[in-house]
């Protein structure tokens, strides 16, 4: 929205983009200008005011003025995985974009060696491996002027060892068959 656009010696005014964008109201002289995609892949679009002569003049007056526009934050925390309980921790490959920081965090028990780093390395913690796996959360931080977090999440699922019991110990006598049972 417009807030210092200002104007004298004017018959008419209105306002045009070089973008895709689009506004409420373009002979407004405080419009909301809306941008489109194309605006928004490009990071900026000129917006110009224009304000038509009074009579006896014919020279309209025309001004510009650049209007940069910061991308959203973007955070992939990357695929799920299936580890086994036996690893030490699990390095993490989170990426990010359009960000002034980054964070990892999780409501399991484990803990992240450099929380703040895309590249950070988790140590499942004991009720991770035994609730069989554990959600990792990064956020990503917008750049000036936004003021939004974008989060992604991961499931590493952890595989347990496996678990058997060949019951208590027997006794037969010799050629006699031992039958097993439960």
């Amino acid at each position: 929205t417009f807030t210092e656009s200002t104007y004298s010696d004017v018959s008419s005014m209105f306002w045009i983009t070089s973008g895709d964008g689009y506004f409420n109201d373009s002979t407004l002289q405080y419009p909301t200008y809306y941008p489109g995609d194309n605006d928004r892949d490009n990071e900026m679009v000129n917006l110009i005011f224009t304000g038509n002569p009074l009579s006896p003049c014919f020279t309209s007056s025309v001004d510009t003025m650049v209007l940069n526009i910061t991308p959203l934050p973007f955070a992939d925390a990357g695929a799920d995985t299936l580890v086994c309980e036996s690893i030490n921790y699990y390095q993490v490959g989170g990426y990010a974009d359009n960000y002034s920081g980054t964070h990892w965090f999780t409501m399991g028990d484990g803990t992240f060696d450099e929380p703040d780093s895309l590249s950070a390395k988790y140590t499942p913690g004991f009720n991770d491996i035994n609730n069989g796996g554990v959600h990792l959360y990064l956020s990503a931080n917008s750049l000036d002027p936004c003021d939004v977090i974008d989060y992604d999440t991961l499931f590493l699922e952890i595989q347990q060892f496996p678990d058997v019991d060949a019951g208590e110990d027997g006794i037969t006598c010799d050629q006699t068959p031992y039958y097993i049972s439960d």
